[in-house]
């Protein structure tokens, strides 16, 4: 459902990141599904759902960028968790009775695009050069540490 909000211009070429942005995509269309249906525990779900995948993911692309010695990788954490508390706090609100769909899916589709064609292309950019000055194979040594 979700996928029309991924296309081809946020890969970063790390499949697993890659995947899990595609999921992201997949929730947000899910979220505006239930937005349009005015389904208020589906939208709390899905917000959960939003969360608990961030959570879940954020620390291997956090890892990846401490393996690799990113030198943006304390900001891009402080960002990543930023926008944690945001959707946190969207969640409450959401339990409160208040309705957050409109600035929710306003900042999902941001982050979608912003974060991850900018601040995730940044630091793609960063393993691209840096696979290019380690020569032809470089990139084995990036990838398997």
């Amino acid at each position: 459902m979700g996928l029309h909000h991924w296309h081809q211009s946020m890969e970063t070429g790390f499949p697993t990141i890659d995947e899990y942005h595609r999921k992201l995509a997949e929730y947000l269309g899910d979220l505006e599904t239930a937005i349009a249906e005015s389904n208020r525990p589906f939208i709390g779900a899905m917000i959960d759902q939003i969360i608990d995948h961030l959570e879940a993911t954020f620390p291997y692309e956090e890892e990846l960028m401490r393996h690799h010695q990113y030198p943006m990788c304390e900001d891009h954490l402080r960002v990543h968790e930023s926008f944690l508390n945001r959707l946190r706090n969207y969640a409450e609100r959401h339990g409160n009775g208040e309705d957050i769909s409109r600035k929710l899916t306003y900042d999902l589709k941001i982050w979608l695009t912003n974060h991850i064609q900018l601040q995730d292309g940044d630091y793609a950019s960063y393993i691209t050069n840096k696979k290019r000055s380690r020569g032809p194979f470089g990139w084995l040594r990036i990838f398997r540490g």
